[in-house]
């Protein structure tokens, strides 16, 4: 039996003013008191101001909880639950990037389940959670679309995964005109590394294709001028639904060995996730025409480059220099810049075996061969 499985997590609101719908549909879904995960640089932000009247507006009270940090702790999630139950709230809201849309998922499941958090890995073995809304405010996780939720268990130091879907996803491109020029490329990054790895993962849909070449099209025409044009309004539009594909994209498969590195990286040297999966994705790319080659040529046609022309390695090496070709555009720091030497990128190699995302590599790797890959994702792009 061949049989595939494709989901849609959430409905999406997508659209200029979005956010300023979300005390109106926060009330739809029955919530009277919400706990608003979020940051406290976005605190400071006009996104953040108009969330927040618009909740007023709506009669919606809410408490905020920020104690959150780049690759969220479990933790955290658990002062977070612990605050959220304390204050009696009846519904969750996330605005913020992957790692606030990530915790409040995680959250959002400790309030209405008990602790530890570790029982609910990759299950949904759980209780019905409260209403949850995600604004996200980069574009590059796709979480508000994903059934993941991607936490730093403290006491292994490994990322692990919860399954949880949210309730509604309000994507707002305005959200995005203050995202400094160096996380919009790396965000954006991040979002091509989504569907270059779904495309070309152990696991494949047809509607996951369909969404994730086309981010790859939008992205490859669009990320350089939101990083260069921080309020280009066509341009954020663009990243913000190519980031958004991207992730439903890759919640019905799934990311493999670049999103591996990207986490064994980020807990090992605390590397802020894009920038890791986009040091991973030109080396990712030449694994991929190595062992899935048909499944490459997707993605060698989404970025423009015609498959007929290049056979074998030549069809990888042509993806990777296209991805390089855009990170140096976006003008992405290399891992020499950020004072991690070779043998630093191969010493996580034990971590990429154990990540959730190795179980997806379209062709397993010896802990020999992801050193030899380690030590080339340093070597191809300095």
């Amino acid at each position: 039996m061949n049989v595939q499985t494709y989901n849609q997590v959430c409905p999406v609101i997508f659209g200029l003013g979005a956010a300023a719908l979300v005390g109106e549909k926060a009330k739809e879904l029955g919530i009277s008191k919400a706990l608003l995960v979020t940051d406290e640089t976005l605190m400071k932000s006009e996104g953040y101001a108009q969330v927040t009247r618009s909740l007023e507006a709506a009669g919606i009270k809410f408490v905020v909880f920020t104690k959150i940090t780049p690759n969220p702790k479990d933790t955290e999630a658990a002062a977070g639950a612990e605050f959220g139950k304390a204050s009696q709230v009846d519904g969750v809201i996330a605005l913020g990037g992957g790692s606030a849309l990530d915790a409040a998922k995680a959250i959002n499941l400790l309030i209405k389940n008990p602790e530890p958090l570790s029982q609910y890995y990759f299950s949904l073995d759980y209780k019905p959670l409260l209403p949850f809304i995600s604004l996200p405010t980069t574009t590059g996780t796709g979480s508000e679309v994903t059934i993941y939720s991607v936490i730093t268990e403290e006491s292994s130091n490994a990322k692990k995964v919860l399954l949880i879907k949210g309730a509604l996803a309000i994507c707002d491109p305005e959200l995005t005109y203050s995202l400094p020029a160096g996380l919009t490329a790396t965000t954006g990054l991040d979002a091509l590394a989504h569907a270059c790895e779904s495309i070309t993962s152990k696991v494949t849909t047809p509607k996951s294709d369909v969404l994730s070449s086309w981010a790859i099209q939008q992205i490859f025409k669009w990320l350089p001028k939101a990083v260069a044009e921080p309020r280009n309004q066509e341009a954020k539009q663009a990243m913000m639904l190519a980031s958004n594909f991207a992730g439903m994209g890759f919640s019905d498969t799934c990311c493999h060995i670049g999103h591996a590195a990207a986490h064994s990286l980020g807990v090992k040297f605390h590397v802020a996730h894009g920038l890791g999966c986009a040091w991973a994705l030109p080396e990712t790319m030449k694994y991929s025409a190595k062992y899935v080659p048909a499944r490459a040529k997707i993605v060698a046609e989404a970025m423009g480059i015609d498959p007929a022309a290049h056979s074998g390695a030549e069809l990888g090496q042509a993806i990777a220099d296209r991805v390089t070709g855009l990170m140096k555009i976006v003008k992405c720091e290399s891992i020499r810049d950020k004072g991690f030497s070779r043998q630093d990128c191969q010493s996580v190699a034990g971590l990429v075996l154990n990540d959730a995302c190795y179980g997806f590599l379209p062709h397993p790797l010896t802990q020999a061969e992801v050193e030899d890959f380690l030590g080339a994702v340093y070597d191809s792009y300095q």
